[in-house]
């Protein structure tokens, strides 16, 4: 047993103590994982390894374990193994497994327990987690626009923030706007602060932005004022991901409109407040790399536009 129980396949493991019952996850060669539950994991991942075990060890020969979790009873281990089997535990240990590189053993490997799962109204989600509709969470209101706009519109006044200027870049920050309105306009449009999160409402719908300027968004932009528990960072990623479900709720025989009401009463699961806050912390440093990028390209960008007319037209010349 010990020439297959080495440190690289098993870790330091649990020994058994004729109390404990575990649940234990192994990866093989395939990739694929096995997941099954033990009172000794050392004697289970021999039997395995030796082709005696499981059928599907049988013919895919186990790598190691990755993952265990120990419980007074075998009755609380049964319960575990069978959540570890449901289609969410699947999907959370692949991507578990895949942030771990796959470089160590059970013991250090950074495995999360995926915790125990509760019936909702969208399905199993984590213990401690809620259902609200959005605008339980957030205040959901709508842009203005003073008309005829082509009235107020002059060439240096207040960012006035277009539907095209959104789709010119793939970044999630709005650095500069093409257009721009007179301060008469205001009365009738929505002054946003710098920071603010927008999403389109017609033409591209469910499109999300972060304002990297102080403007004037029209009546085809959803903006929110206030916003509780959940963060704007969370709130960006969300409409990412429910994009496609709730264009298709949109109405509008030639360009579709997001229905106010119906982005109001999407029903979302919410973690605990811990997590978003541990999430908020992780993912912030990401867009602000995203940001500080997207502030040098503009930067570069504006630079190559003034320079190559001038190089071309021969009125700046590089020397060597």
């Amino acid at each position: 047993m010990a020439k297959v129980c080495t440190y690289s396949r098993v870790g330091n493991l649990p020994s058994p103590d004729d109390k404990s019952w575990f649940v234990y996850v192994l990866l093989c060669e395939d990739g694929s994982f096995y997941k099954g539950m033990t009172n000794d994991l050392y004697h289970r991942f021999y039997v395995h390894y030796i082709g005696e075990g499981a059928n599907h060890t049988k013919t895919h020969r186990p790598v190691k374990v990755i993952h265990w979790e120990q419980f007074d009873t075998q009755d609380e281990a049964r319960k575990r193994e069978e959540e570890l089997k449901t289609g969410y535990c699947r999907t959370w240990l692949q991507h578990q497994w895949d942030i771990a590189k796959g470089d160590l053993p059970a013991p250090k490997c950074q495995l999360r327990m995926a915790g125990k799962m509760v019936e909702s109204e969208l399905g199993e989600i984590p213990e401690g987690w809620k259902c609200n509709e959005l605008q339980e969470l957030v205040t959901v209101k709508r842009g203005g626009s003073p008309r005829p706009i082509q009235d107020f519109l002059v060439k240096e006044g207040l960012p006035w923030v277009k539907i095209s200027d959104a789709t010119a870049t793939s970044s999630p920050f709005l650095m500069s706007t093409k257009e721009f309105i007179k301060e008469e306009g205001l009365s009738k449009t929505v002054y946003l602060k710098k920071g603010s999160l927008i999403l389109s409402n017609s033409a591209t719908p469910g499109l999300p932005k972060f304002l990297e300027l102080d403007a004037c968004i029209h009546d085809g932009w959803l903006y929110f004022p206030k916003i509780s528990v959940i963060t704007q960072n969370y709130m960006y990623l969300l409409f990412l991901h429910l994009k496609k479900h709730i264009v298709q709720q949109g109405s509008g025989s030639v360009f579709t409109n997001l229905k106010t009401d119906i982005l109001k009463e999407q029903l979302l699961p919410v973690a605990t407040t811990e997590i978003i806050k541990s999430f908020d912390s992780l993912i912030d440093s990401y867009f602000n790399k995203i940001r500080n990028n997207t502030n040098e390209i503009q930067t570069l960008t504006q630079l190559r536009d003034t320079l190559l007319p001038k190089l071309m037209s021969g009125e700046l010349r590089v020397t060597k």
